[in-house]
């Protein structure tokens, strides 16, 4: 049996080696995520916990990302909204007319 099975660490050590804060670590502590054994006055984090804990929260494969879904409804607002600019602007034929007028 590994020495590092029976190390236990003091919530300072048991922050630093998950690099999070002590604050964090507390509060894992208090929502029941970590667990803990009292040494005299101390709580201390036996290193099987923290390698149970890292186990069950390791995140293994990319969770899908929300993608935007337009409704319908959305979609035309797009469109006819792009449609009503392009109507505006001059289109080739215009352009000529307006030349052909000044000259």
């Amino acid at each position: 049996m590994e020495t590092d099975q029976l190390k236990l660490y003091s919530l300072s050590q048991a922050a630093k080696a998950m690099s999070i804060g002590r604050d964090s670590l507390r509060a894992l502590i208090a929502d029941g995520k970590i667990g803990y054994i009292t040494v005299g006055n101390s709580k201390k984090i036996p290193y099987q916990e923290l390698l149970r804990f890292q186990r069950e929260n390791t995140i293994h494969k990319a969770e899908p990302k929300d993608e935007k879904i337009f409704s319908e409804q959305d979609f035309n607002k797009f469109f006819n909204k792009t449609a009503k600019q392009k109507s505006g602007s001059m289109n080739g034929n215009k352009i000529l007319e307006k030349i052909m007028k000044k000259g």
